[in-house]
């Protein structure tokens, strides 16, 4: 074992360039069995801060409250800045090529010390408890999103090439590392707002990992780091950001409902006032209301308990074709019933992103050490798990997989879960007739 470190992180390296025999997925803490949240109860009320906290905490971790407080104050560029730092954040730039970008990260030089210095904690828990008098419904979204903002900007800095010297992978690595821990933390923030800017962010590093092997900046000993990092980070939490939702939703009801009847007080009180006038609109008992919630939600988080494969996500679809249904003339449900398809579907996608970016790791590592590229995917085995091997988009099949002319083709068959013959499109988790190309390099 190796223990390297890069730019103050202690990044631990398995010398037999091997991925580390851990497990598939970052289980700390250890996620419960998947469950609705409890009825509510228009007696006594539940309190759903303490449950949520309970499901996605660890009591002895540091409250991530406090770590992430020095980032705050940065705002997301727009406009011609904005598109700068996108594409800054998965490629080479330089200072002449883009100066207002160059300008912006030196005004956030501080915002990026904290970030990265939040980064190095391995588990964190978000303290939710002021957040008791108002409900989770109240949870603000401000500090995900500029953690989004944050992440883009350290890959943006790790990219930029100072004269004529070359991008240093040890400052990609780190920025890889920073990015994907803090998508871990954010996946445990709340619901599916921050589950998504997680997402956002893991994206952007594996697409900035594919980048630095398809310009030779990643040599065998970052190969290897690259891959253990990849690994050790964990799939997008939407089960857990789903049962948020559910939480969220039957904390809303209960306190619109103090005692068993509708308060045009309260629901003002939530920022719902406008919905819900004092008369004139037909509001359903609450005990009706929350069970059909419940009969919407308890199928989904049941089809979300397992591994992400486009069958999960059809079955989603199916299951939420019947939110008309449900809700019916219920206003409350009409207008809170979540949308679980959509974040489904960007979640899938995030899953196909980890584990296409590892099989090209992968790949290129065996290329790197053999001086050919591998007949088939089985020839990884030692260096990537068959999990990490397969299209999340098929009936649990690997990847499609072949040399042609001494050239690979790797590729997912995406949506519509059939090999349209390596046809590329960067829309293929989004419509149909497309697969998603890894290898050769296709347009990200």
């Amino acid at each position: 074992m190796l223990v390297r470190t890069i730019a103050g992180l202690i990044v631990v390296t398995i010398a037999s360039g091997c991925e580390p025999a851990t497990q598939e997925h970052d289980t700390s803490p250890t996620q419960p069995e998947p469950a609705l949240p409890p009825m509510p109860d228009f007696s006594e009320p539940v309190d759903y801060v303490e449950w949520y906290t309970q499901r996605n905490s660890s009591p002895e971790a540091p409250v991530a409250d406090v770590i992430y407080a020095d980032c705050v104050g940065v705002s997301q560029p727009e406009g011609d800045l904005g598109k700068q730092l996108n594409r800054a954040a998965t490629g080479p730039w330089s200072a002449d090529d883009m100066p207002e970008l160059a300008e912006f990260l030196e005004s956030i030089a501080a915002k990026l010390d904290a970030y990265a210095a939040a980064a190095r904690v391995r588990q964190v828990r978000w303290d939710l408890a002021p957040m008791r008098q108002e409900g989770l419904l109240t949870v603000p979204d401000p500090l995900s999103k500029m953690l989004g903002t944050l992440g883009s900007a350290t890959s943006a800095k790790a990219w930029l090439k100072t004269g004529e010297a070359d991008v240093d992978p040890s400052v990609l690595l780190n920025s890889w590392q920073i990015n994907l821990n803090c998508a871990n933390h954010l996946d445990r923030r709340f619901g599916i707002l921050a589950c998504l800017r997680a997402m956002g962010l893991r994206s952007e590093a594996y697409a900035s990992i594919r980048k630095g092997i398809q310009l030779g900046i990643i040599d065998s000993e970052d190969l290897k780091e690259a891959l253990r990092l990849i690994v050790a980070d964990a799939r997008a939490s939407i089960d857990e950001a789903f049962r948020a939702e559910a939480a969220s939703l039957f904390d809303l009801l209960q306190r619109m409902y103090p005692d068993g009847k509708f308060s045009a007080a309260a629901a003002k009180k939530l920022g719902q006032g406008q919905y819900f006038p004092a008369q004139g609109l037909f509001l359903p008992s609450p005990e009706v209301t929350a069970g059909r919630a419940a009969s919407y939600l308890r199928p989904i988080l049941e089809a979300t308990a397992g591994e992400m494969s486009l069958a999960v996500l059809q079955e989603i679809d199916r299951l939420e074709q019947r939110k008309k249904k449900i809700a019916g003339s219920n206003s409350i449900l009409s207008m809170y019933l979540p949308r679980m398809e959509f974040s489904y579907r960007a979640a899938l996608y995030s899953e196909l992103e980890r584990r296409g970016t590892a099989t090209v790791v992968a790949l290129s590592m065996f290329h790197h050490t053999e001086g050919r590229w591998p007949a088939s995917l089985n020839e990884l085995n030692g260096r990537l798990s068959g999990l990490m091997r397969t299209d999340p988009y098929s009936t649990n099949e690997p990847f499609f997989y072949r040399v042609e002319d001494g050239i690979p083709q790797l590729y997912s068959v995406a949506l519509d879960g059939a090999d349209n013959g390596g046809k590329h499109s960067k829309k293929a988790h989004r419509e149909l007739g497309w697969d998603y190309v890894f290898l050769p390099w296709a347009e990200e």
